[in-house]
């Protein structure tokens, strides 16, 4: 067994989307060397996925890890694990996991997770993480810059949120601000009446 005890296995319609993914990762998390392969489109070149080529790819991380994450990238390719998976050797299929995590942030924590000796288990909650942890970072930027907005709209002196954003050096006036009409600010998520303001 290698050092790292979890392989990953990438599974997509597209070769080319799964070498890339797997070149991205490799490139943002250099200090690491994790063994992937991938079962990534047709022998003659075409889109889609094969159970097969998943088995095999399975069954050559399995001679060097302790473990193997599958990670699929959408509809018939995830089928194709799920199938491959039922092929396996019912040993092997103990050892393997199949992630429901997003594709590219899937293996990126996954990447991560692996390379520092993590477990299988440890691996997929990495791996499972990534889509609530981008929920999380995406609606953040929405509250912030809803928040933002909703204050920008506030002409000066109106309200203490919106001096104290002006105090700190943020314009009430800038180009986020859709309008006023009739007594609301109108933003593109959210319409709140100025006595709220």
């Amino acid at each position: 067994m290698s050092a790292v005890s979890v392989g990953i296995v990438l599974v997509s319609h597209s070769r080319a989307l799964a070498e890339a993914a797997m070149d991205l990762a490799r490139r943002l998390i250099v200090a690491v060397d994790v063994p992937v392969e991938l079962a990534a489109g047709l022998a003659d070149g075409g889109l889609g996925t094969d159970p097969g080529a998943v088995v095999e790819a399975v069954e050559r991380l399995a001679e060097r890890c302790e473990g193997v994450l599958v990670l699929a990238d959408l509809g018939s390719g995830i089928m194709s694990a799920e199938m491959a998976l039922e092929m396996l050797d019912p040993a092997l299929a103990e050892r393997t996991r199949l992630s429901a995590a997003p594709f590219v942030e899937g293996l990126l924590g996954a990447y991560g997770a692996a390379g520092i000796g993590k477990d299988l288990q440890a691996v997929a909650a990495e791996a499972d993480g990534a889509a609530e942890a981008k929920r999380s970072q995406v609606a953040a930027f929405w509250l912030t810059s809803d928040a933002r907005r909703w204050v920008r709209g506030c002409p000066a002196g109106s309200c203490a949120v919106g001096e104290a954003l002006q105090e700190g050096g943020v314009p009430a006036d800038d180009e986020h601000v859709l309008g006023r009409h009739q007594g609301a600010v109108s933003y593109t998520h959210l319409t709140l009446p100025t006595s709220d303001l």
